[in-house]
């Protein structure tokens, strides 16, 4: 892949199908987002244990959903369970969340929940996870979580421990450089 500028828009050239189009992209660091951040992503569908008694999905079940999906990404990314990073001495507790609740899913709609890492400082880690319909792909949630490493009585780490450091760095760092 190479880069040109042109004007204030940088252009990508690449051999690569799905971008050897003369795609134009004002901002470089939105295609690093979007062509090279892995993204995970799992299906369920909603029960009633899910809904409140109008068939309308509880606010909390979405918290619990994405639970599932930050999990599953960390498993994937570092090849460790949670089991794992436990005996490890490793816990990564939520610091921090910010959650958009745009509509609400329903009873046996199936739902896909998207995670991915959108920000690692050495510290803490940030995952932008969406709710959606798959049939419609209406977004009903969009959420930024912090998560931190904390040892087993609670005490922070200073940096985040391996193998989790190399792997979020992984995540968000940019191949490309301009």
């Amino acid at each position: 892949t190479s880069l040109g500028t042109k004007g204030s828009h940088v252009q990508i050239v690449s051999s690569r199908p799905f971008v050897n189009k003369g795609l134009v992209i004002a901002n470089p660091f939105y295609f690093c987002y979007n062509l090279f951040i892995m993204k995970h992503t799992f299906e369920t569908k909603v029960y009633f244990s899910d809904t409140d008694n109008y068939g309308v999905v509880w606010h909390g079940a979405y918290l619990r959903w994405m639970e599932m999906g930050r999990v599953e990404f960390c498993m994937e990314m570092t090849g460790l369970t949670l089991k794992e990073l436990e005996m490890r001495d490793i816990l990564l507790p939520v610091s921090n969340i910010n959650i958009k609740y745009k509509s609400s899913a329903r009873l046996e709609d199936v739902i896909v929940i998207e995670t991915e890492v959108v920000n690692y400082n050495g510290f803490t880690a940030t995952f932008r996870q969406t709710v959606k319909s798959k049939e419609s792909e209406k977004i009903f949630v969009v959420a930024d979580v912090v998560i931190v490493a904390v040892h087993s009585d609670t005490k922070l780490y200073r940096r985040m421990p391996e193998p989790l450091a190399s792997s979020f760095e992984g995540e968000v760092k940019c191949p490309v450089s301009v």
